[in-house]
This record gives C-alpha cells, sequence and structure tokens, in this order.
C-alpha cells in the first residue's frame, strides 16, 4: 500500500474520533443536557457493544448540573455499564474505583480512550432518528474535496470548494440554502455542510426527478469543473448525518466497506473530462418496529447523462446513460441535474451503521492509533501526579 493510501486511511478514521471528542467536551463542560438512565435498558447481545440506545432520556431540570468532576464521570462510566450481567458488574465496580483515584482531567481522557476502543459506543444524549412511511428526510451538502488519483494513488490538489460555488452551478434550495449547526469535529475539518434542494421521503422510491431547471455552464466555469474533475473531485453529501459513498471490496480481505464520497465526474479512454449530473440515491434503512425506520446506510451511484431534461412538476427524463455528458470548454453547455431514490431494507442495526465506514487497510495502524492514545494518557496522567506532588513536597 502506498504512502498516500495510508495517510487518506487515516483522515477516514479520525472523523468520527473527533465526533465522540465533540460529544465528549459537551458533556464535560455542561453544555450538553444532562441525561439519565431509565427502565428501558436493553440487554446487551454482544458482549463488546454497549447498546444504550433507549438507557436514556433526557433531563431538561438537571441540565444546569455540570459532568465535570471525576465522581460524575464515574457516574457515566456506571450509566453506560449497566446493562451488562452480574459478573461483569464486579468489573465496573472495579473501574469506577480507578476512575475515582484519578484526577478529573484523566479520568476524562481515560473515558474518551474506553469509548475510542468499543464497538457502536453511544455516548449520552446521542439518539437515532426515527422516521414514519412518508416523512421528510433531510439531504444536506457539504464541500467538495479531492480524492486519491486511481492512477498513481496521489492527491492532485489540497483545496476544498463550497458546494454553491457559482462556476458548479449545483441547484440550490427555493429560499437559498441555509447552514446547518456543525460538530466540533466538522469544525476542525473544515466542514461546510448546507442544506439541498433534495426530497426524499422515507419508503418513497423515485425513478427520476429533476432538481431545477436547466442550467447553463459558459466557457469558464466549463473548464473550472473539467479541471476538477481531472483533479478527482468529489462531492459530499449525509443523510440523517451518514455520509453519502460508494460501496468497495478490499481486495486482501475481501471485506466490502462505503468510502465517504463519489466523483464530481471520470476522465474517459479519450482523455476527455466526464460530468455526472444524475444521481442514484439507495438508501439503507432499518426497520425498529411498526412503522419505525432509521437510516443505517447511504450509496450514490452517480452517472452522466447528456439527454436529461425537466417534464414539470419536479419529475424529469432522465436520458440514455450511454449517451455521456462533456462541457464545451469553447461555447456554452445546458446541463439537467437529476437524480432518483430507492429505499433498501437492511438487516444493519443503528449501533452499528458507522462500521463499514471504519474500514482499516492496515491493522497495524488500528493498534499504532490504540497504542498512541494509550502512552498519551498515562503520560498526561504522569505529569499530572508529578505537578501534585512536587506542589505537596512544597
Amino acid at each position: 500500500m502506498s504512502k498516500g493510501q495510508i495517510q487518506f486511511s487515516l483522515l477516514q478514521r479520525i472523523q468520527p474520533v473527533f465526533s465522540r471528542l465533540d460529544a465528549a467536551v459537551k458533556l464535560l463542560t455542561g453544555t450538553h443536557q444532562h441525561c439519565k438512565a431509565t427502565k428501558n435498558r436493553r440487554k446487551l447481545t454482544q458482549p463488546s457493544v454497549f447498546y444504550v440506545e433507549q438507557a436514556f432520556e433526557v433531563s431538561s431540570e438537571n441540565s444546569s448540573k455540570q459532568l465535570g468532576s471525576s465522581n460524575n464521570l464515574i457516574n457515566a462510566v456506571n450509566i453506560t455499564t449497566t446493562s451488562l450481567t452480574s459478573p461483569d458488574k464486579v468489573a465496573r465496580h472495579t473501574l469506577a474505583m480507578h476512575f475515582h483515584s484519578l484526577p478529573a482531567s484523566c479520568a476524562a481522557l481515560s473515558t474518551l480512550l474506553l469509548s475510542s476502543t468499543v464497538s457502536a459506543f453511544y455516548l449520552p444524549g446521542v439518539a437515532p432518528t426515527t422516521y414514519r412511511a412518508g416523512d421528510r428526510v433531510e439531504l444536506n451538502v457539504n464541500h467538495l474535496t479531492p480524492a486519491l488519483s486511481e492512477k498513481d494513488s496521489q492527491l492532485h490538489s489540497v483545496f476544498s470548494f463550497d458546494y454553491y460555488h457559482p462556476a458548479f452551478r449545483f441547484c440550490t434550495p427555493k429560499d437559498g440554502p441555509r447552514d446547518v449547526s456543525e460538530s466540533l469535529g466538522s469544525i476542525l475539518f473544515g466542514d461546510r455542510i448546507l442544506t439541498s434542494p433534495f426530497e426524499l421521503k422515507m419508503m418513497e422510491n423515485e425513478t427520476c426527478k429533476a432538481l431545477c431547471e436547466e442550467v447553463n455552464f459558459d466557457q469558464r466555469s466549463a473548464k473550472f469543473v473539467n479541471r476538477r474533475i481531472w483533479q478527482n473531485y468529489n462531492l459530499n453529501w449525509l443523510v440523517d448525518g451518514l455520509p453519502a459513498g460508494q460501496s468497495y471490496t478490499d481486495p486482501s480481505t475481501e471485506t466490502d466497506f462505503t468510502m465517504r464520497g463519489f466523483p464530481l465526474g471520470m476522465v474517459d479512454k479519450n482523455k476527455k473530462a466526464v460530468l455526472n449530473n444524475h444521481f442514484d440515491i439507495v438508501i439503507d434503512y432499518h426497520e425498529a418496529g411498526s412503522d419505525k425506520f432509521r437510516v443505517v446506510g447511504v450509496l450514490v451511484d452517480p452517472t452522466s447523462r447528456k439527454d436529461s431534461k425537466r417534464l414539470g412538476d419536479g419529475k424529469g427524463d432522465c436520458g440514455d446513460p450511454e449517451k455521456v455528458l462533456m462541457l464545451d470548454e469553447n461555447g456554452e453547455t445546458m446541463v439537467t441535474w437529476t437524480y432518483g431514490i430507492y429505499w433498501r431494507e437492511s438487516k444493519t442495526a443503528w449501533a452499528v451503521r458507522w462500521d463499514t465506514y471504519l474500514h482499516v487497510f492496515d491493522p497495524r495502524i488500528h493498534w499504532f492509533s490504540l497504542v498512541n492514545s494509550a502512552v498519551i494518557v498515562i503520560f498526561l496522567c504522569g505529569m499530572h501526579l508529578l505537578h501534585e506532588s512536587a506542589i505537596s513536597h512544597g
């Protein structure tokens, strides 16, 4: 595996860690609402999963309480392990005693490290969104980012572009795009998440819909977009907070995984840039109960269709996929953006829906990150204890 692929794999795995960090910061600073355990705790079906999907409810009267001390961190540990069997409760109390002996800062770091090593760990307040048939499911858009080239496994650009950059000519919502509140992880990664005109309704398939009226690419815009296609830029969408991507198979392990993002276009065998203007969106859902559905996967298959056109009332003619669309750099090109929606039932539970995104190309990377986190926690705790010892001895 090349150095570029290893770096790209690391970047793909860091994002969920920052998401957990964001929730942990909210927990420790008290800006997150305090949660308490309810009687609906679900028992574990896998010993390695803290399944607390229905184990918490928001308590507004306790929202002013702070959770920054080590005692409150012990309570958090007790809450997340309440579902364990009796033999495991002994280990839970032992763990709580260790947390009690640690300074608050060390206990916080240890809690974060513990959560990163557990599959499908839910931080308090992070609850799934349940939809009913016909409910609208929001599709938000993020900035465009460069991806690794399939030819040389290298990045050919380091800049990202706003989704609604004028040169891309993407369709906008009727009232204009609005900013979507971002987490700490999104802010650190420079995400720019905005609303979109896509209309997704739970359990309602659509074979072909037009996003907006036909748009015109002039020479300057055509050159700009073709340049981005040559640089392997990807579109980045989110549905129910889950990144849209494409399915791949790791040839070394023959395991399927999802890579975030999908290409803006492609370069054909004649070295011509081809623009993808049609998107087939496949959304996996898990049925959590009677008329209760949750999004557990989002795949997008982008294609280029020159003859796509709008028919009216949001309907469209998606044209012939054999006739591809190329932007004319010496003239004007008319383009219609179209999409289709397909809902697919999945056995994947909401608790483990991120697993397919967390593929490890090289297991050594995973072990390195765990050892590195452990060393940092031990080092910081040691420094704090030395500082306390120096103060106590004058």
